[in-house]
């Protein structure tokens, strides 16, 4: 059995914490807000000073960014939705599912969640087109 020490692992820069998870949830729904506005939206009441800290740790990671409004400052996501979303399935495609696009795909159409006849038919599109890509 080998033993993994905190030297070992590496923890990507893209890595968020709950919390963090929690207030870029928050901006990409209600973005572009305030650190009070994030505050009041969060649960279990961190403190002001604990959402502001996380605000700045979130701006050195990249993820985040303000502007100043009127004296106030307005957080936003650094990255487009649909990006930031392609990169968290990456990640979860490597750590639940061995990096394996089937084993995802698979997991995601067995979900139990119903398609509609267009869901279905604009991914039978995209297989064929990834299809031709591959010859």
């Amino acid at each position: 059995m080998r033993k993994y020490s905190h030297t070992n692992m590496r923890v990507p820069d893209s890595y968020l914490s709950r919390r963090e998870q929690q207030l870029i949830e928050i901006l990409y729904r209600f973005g572009p807000i305030s650190a009070n506005e994030i505050l009041a939206r969060l649960p279990d009441s961190p403190s002001n000073s604990t959402v502001r800290k996380l605000l700045t740790i979130l701006e050195e990671k990249g993820h985040v960014s303000h502007e100043e409004v009127d004296g106030k400052f307005l957080y936003s996501p650094t990255h487009a939705r649909e990006e930031a979303g392609r990169g968290v399935l990456r990640d979860a495609m490597q750590t639940f599912f061995a990096g394996s696009m089937t084993k995802t795909v698979a997991a995601l159409l067995t979900g139990g969640e119903k398609l509609s006849e267009h869901e279905l038919a604009h991914l039978e599109e995209l297989i064929r087109k990834a299809k031709e890509e591959q010859r």
